[in-house]
């Protein structure tokens, strides 16, 4: 059997499948308790359910028989987003055909014994796992193992496939949509027949004989309580047939039902009397005490672990397709959308719980009164198949102490979870935003466990869904606070230009209801589009030195973002411990990937890869950007770095001593300066060697109008074709800089409004420490990136020497810095270069 199991393990490694080693059937006494009680079915390795891949050197260790812990051990599969399918566990038939009545099933099954057996489809967020052990149903999903044939039952019974050459089909709707009434149905009927006499409580999980003139009569009496109670024909189709099986008849039971008198209540007198075989009479002198106390404290905790109510999830028609450029349209109809970025990065966040990964934290940090909102909305105002929006949230949203209480997390189901504004939040009490922020990391991580004191305990797993919410930038206030999620929080900061979100909102006025229907529609063709094709297509892969500059950048990030805390007089009164940057690099690449593939692209390239250095530099705390730009152009002393950040001097000072404590700004105290410098009396500060690359490199991704003074980093291009003109030895100094005169050089343009650039009347200073502007288009670069063409470039041994000295040969691309690069071309516009 041994080689049979490697063999099929080799084969749905093929397919996908993460499957992992399950105890023998024939486990002996000194293996554990648990792996006893569940021979043949026990997971033999840790954290299987988190396991993303497997290797054929795992399965040889597992499935060949060689190590005496795996010997003759079963195979099961990891059931959820990782291996993309979902399992209906049947353990009877009963319900079989209030599921599948009317459907074509064309779908893989699996099964030891007639009338039980595992149905396979593909994964879908909307079913949770759960298990409804008196309707003999078990949906198997994220978190959940199943075993896989040729395992081996502890009876000896083989599982098998049914129909092995059958593909694996999606869920259909009617199906999910069947399976949340059966199941809600149930709850409802566990809740009536728990405010029905004590005697028949206990009745489902007892299933006394029914059959014969005293169980018809029993039968009446628990019926006659429970139509007391409210239950319907509904409740009482499911009673029926958990009592009486196989030997169920729906026309006589209903028949039953309409005569049933719901005033005429059996008594207590007449159930001892005629009934003493089914009630027991040991507890009658109690009932009384029993009954008084049902809904007081009681020392033995309540344990909730399923949702008691799962309500169909709405489901809106979705006809039509949709591509990227189609809704870049409708969003610039509607809304003054500075850069495509600023739509993208909320969608590709949204899109991200619907492929392989962890469920993220997600928010979109902008202004009071921009487009952020708008964006929340247009995912979904009410529930759909892939939003839940809330409105307001409290530390009692997700999980409350109330026994029959909806929560939030059961009603989840895999869909993102949308918050417009959690602003709100931030204004409240310390310890109501601790709960929720710890209710948020709880849900990414996929389990929730709650006890309260009034003796109620819950818990629910296999949650699998992110949240995006809005917030204003007021969120860097409780930094400490949200830096605890760790690398759960991501943020994405649009920009745009308030005078013209102003203008577009005049235009907008009477037409609110209109834009958001349109805005709502095209997302959820666009969305359901994509994760349709993301299924068929599968993400975009990154290449290996993409992905390792990412995984740079993401380490810059998890220190340059690292709490620290100051005692009661400003002091920093703890080492700080960087997060470790295993979470968000997934993150980050995640997105890119999906940014990929949103542009059609089978492999991420360097746009991509800009997005995800722009997605890092917005997770950067505001104040510890604008300081680490301006440090980018060497050593600076405290007043300096405050004034052209616009910083008080004590805001500046902590926040400098902080960055030096992570290690990313190098500090001259005042008191180890030799007075060569030109002020002693402060402190300077210079970014360290090994992040100025780093910090660099974040600077050349994006451009902003100098009218929005929000002090971020932003570039401008300056393309440089220097094939109109030679230049000779004279045209290099000594030093190695580059003269580029404008005037004798009509080939240097602005790469962003198309002119050529005619000497310093077109380049003026831009704000303290953030370079030159180009006067036509007022584009500002903190970092221009020169892109510098020297295919027919003369110069000494056929080499461009930049102001940083290094070296690039023909037909290279040169990145120089701005700072020296703007300055000199301002000096050289104004000078006479002879020879040139």
């Amino acid at each position: 059997m041994s080689s049979e199991i490697l063999t099929a393990a080799l084969e749905y490694k093929k397919r996908g499948f993460i499957v992992h080693p399950l105890s023998s059937p024939k486990t002996a006494d000194k293996k554990t308790k648990e792996l006893l009680k569940n021979a043949g079915k026990a997971v033999l390795i840790k954290e299987w359910e988190k396991r993303e891949s497997i290797t054929d050197e795992n399965l040889m260790l597992w499935f060949s028989n060689n190590d005496s812990y795996f010997k003759d051990c079963n195979i099961g599969i990891q059931c959820g987003y990782r291996s993309g399918i979902m399992v209906l566990d049947f353990d009877h038939e009963l319900f079989k055909d209030d599921i599948f009545h009317g459907i074509e099933l064309n779908t893989l099954i699996s099964g030891r014994t007639n009338g039980r057996g595992h149905i396979y489809f593909k994964f879908h967020p909307i079913l949770i796992s759960q298990k409804h052990h008196e309707l003999g149903i078990e949906v198997l999903s994220n978190g959940s193992n199943a075993v896989l044939p040729p395992s081996v039952h502890k009876s000896g019974d083989v599982y098998k496939w049914k129909n092995p050459d059958a593909p694996i089909m999606e869920m259909p709707e009617e199906v999910i949509k069947r399976l949340n009434i059966l199941f809600r149905t149930e709850t409802e009927l566990k809740q009536i027949i728990s405010k029905c006499r004590h005697c028949f409580r206990d009745i489902i999980k007892r299933k006394p004989d029914m059959h014969g003139a005293e169980g018809r009569e029993y039968m009446i009496a628990v019926c006659t309580d429970m139509k007391a109670k409210d239950a319907t024909e509904d409740h009482i189709k499911i009673f029926a047939k958990l009592m009486y099986g196989k030997d169920y008849k729906e026309t006589e039971t209903l028949k039953e039902w309409k005569n049933i008198d719901s005033s005429k209540t059996w008594t207590c007198d007449k159930l001892r009397e005629k009934l003493p075989a089914y009630v027991d009479l040991t507890q009658c002198d109690k009932c009384k005490d029993r009954r008084d106390k049902y809904n007081e404290f009681k020392d033995k905790k309540i344990v909730v672990k399923a949702p008691l109510e799962l309500p169909p999830i709405p489901h809106e028609a979705i006809d039509k397709t949709c591509n990227k450029d189609e809704l870049l349209i409708v969003y610039k109809k509607w809304l003054a959308i500075r850069e495509d970025y600023n739509i993208i990065a909320p969608v590709c966040a949204f899109l991200g719980n619907f492929v392989p990964g962890e469920p993220d934290i997600i928010g979109i940090i902008a202004p009071s009164g921009s487009t952020k909102t708008e964006i929340i909305r247009a995912f979904g105002q009410h529930e759909n198949q892939f939003a839940y929006p809330i409105s307001s949230i409290t530390e009692h949203t997700f999980v409350s102490g109330l026994k029959e209480n909806i929560d939030t997390i059961p009603l989840l189901r895999g869909r993102v979870l949308l918050i417009k504004d959690l602003t709100t939040l931030l204004s409240k009490k310390e310890d109501i935003r601790a709960s929720v922020f710890a209710d948020f990391r709880d849900i990414t991580d996929g389990y929730i466990h709650k006890e309260f004191g009034n003796g109620i305990k819950k818990e629910y797993s296999g949650i699998h869904s992110s949240i995006l919410f809005a917030s204003t930038n007021a969120i860097e206030r409780y930094y400490s606070m949200y830096s605890n999620l760790g690398q759960r929080m991501i943020f994405i900061r649009p920009d745009n230009d308030p005078r013209d979100a102003r203008k577009q909102s005049e235009v907008n006025r009477n037409k609110l209801d209109i834009m958001r229907v349109e805005l709502h529609e095209v997302t959820m063709r666009f969305i359901n589009t994509t994760i349709q094709d993301v299924k068929k297509k599968g993400c975009p892969t990154i290449p290996d030195e993409i992905k390792e500059e990412i995984g740079n950048m993401s380490d810059f990030l998890a220190i340059v973002r690292t709490s620290i805390h100051h005692d009661f007089k400003g002091e920093i009164d703890e080492i700080p411990e960087p997060e470790f940057p295993t979470r968000i690099f997934n993150t980050i690449c995640k997105l890119t990937e999906i940014h990929a593939f949103i542009n059609n692209r089978t492999e991420v390239n360097n746009e991509d890869q800009d997005f995800a250095y722009r997605v890092i530099r917005d997770n950067i705390p505001v104040i510890r950007l604008r300081i680490l730009t301006l440090l980018t152009t060497g050593w600076q002393t405290t007043p300096e770095i405050c004034k052209q950040a616009e910083l008080p001097t004590r805001t500046g000072r902590r926040v400098l001593d902080e960055l030096v404590a992570l290690h990313i700004v190098q500090k001259l105290p005042r008191d180890m300066k030799d007075g060569t410098q030109e002020d002693g009396r402060s402190d300077s500060f210079c970014i360290s060697e090994d992040m100025d690359l780093l910090s660099s490199q974040l600077n050349s991704v994006i451009r902003i109008d100098p009218n929005i003074t929000d002090n971020r980093v932003y570039v401008a291009n300056l393309k440089i074709n220097n094939n109109s003109s030679k230049l000779n030895q004279k045209s290099i100094t000594e030093e190695g800089n580059i003269y580029y005169p404008p005037e004798s050089h009509p080939s240097i343009f602005c790469d962003i409004c198309k002119q050529p650039l005619n000497g310093s009347q077109d380049l003026t200073q831009g704000l303290p420490g953030q370079g030159m502007i180009h006067k036509a288009c007022k584009y500002l670069p903190i970092q221009i990136r020169f892109i510098v063409d020297v295919q027919n470039f003369m110069a000494i041994d056929n080499r461009l020497y930049p102001a940083d000295r290094s070296g690039y040969k023909a037909g290279d691309i040169a990145h120089i810095p701005a700072i020296n690069a703007g300055a000199l071309i301002m000096r050289r516009a104004a000078e006479k270069v002879e020879g040139a």
